[in-house]
């Protein structure tokens, strides 16, 4: 588990947990998530789940890649990883922190951190308020997530992959630098291949 520096937490109990959909609700305001639901594939006693806003950012392998507007971390207590599979995790983010960095609903993506990798979940806008703007995205298990506003290359890559895409189609490729490479090759050897 990577070292992560501790901050503002809460906590859910469960004297038994039986196999199927559970539900942490969370209240504290500096929380960025709101809600997880998740499923167990056994029933376990004693569980208790740990979701925790951290002050700074955790020492691991890989950085995430954008501006990171919460780092998250959930622990299990006496309940294995194997068994919690397919949390739907509910989270808000301040509207004034989207106009602060210029960020945009379409360009959020909650990261989990798992073996030693940064993955993007699928996560989709929900709605908005006078003061957060909400989102939910889905995770096959829970760890360290951070809550993320994709970086301007990642932005711009895709921006660029839709419109050349478009410009395949519109325009035929092919002629033009084929001349320029057939012309390159007689200016600098003469006779050809």
């Amino acid at each position: 588990t990577p070292a992560v520096s501790e901050g503002v937490k809460v906590s859910k109990k469960w004297d038994a947990l039986p196999a199927g959909t559970a539900t942490m609700s969370i209240t504290k305001e500096e929380i960025g998530f709101t809600n997880i639901d998740f499923t167990t594939t056994a029933a376990a006693s004693n569980v208790e789940i740990t979701v925790t806003k951290l002050a700074n950012p955790p020492t691991v392998k890989r950085d995430v890649q954008g501006k990171v507007y919460q780092y998250i971390k959930i622990n299990k207590a006496n309940i294995k990883e194997a068994d919690v599979s397919n949390a739907k995790i509910e989270f808000r983010i301040e509207k004034k922190w989207f106009d602060q960095n210029s960020g945009s609903v379409k360009n959020i993506v909650l990261q989990r951190y798992f073996s030693d990798l940064w993955t993007s979940l699928d996560t989709s806008f929900t709605r908005s308020d006078a003061l957060y703007n909400y989102f939910t995205a889905t995770s096959p298990g829970l760890s360290i997530f951070a809550i993320v506003l994709k970086a301007p290359e990642e932005q711009k890559l895709a921006k660029l992959g839709n419109e050349s895409a478009e410009i395949n189609v519109s325009q035929p490729a092919g002629n033009e630098s084929e001349k320029n490479a057939t012309g390159k090759g007689k200016e600098a050897g003469g006779k050809g291949l």
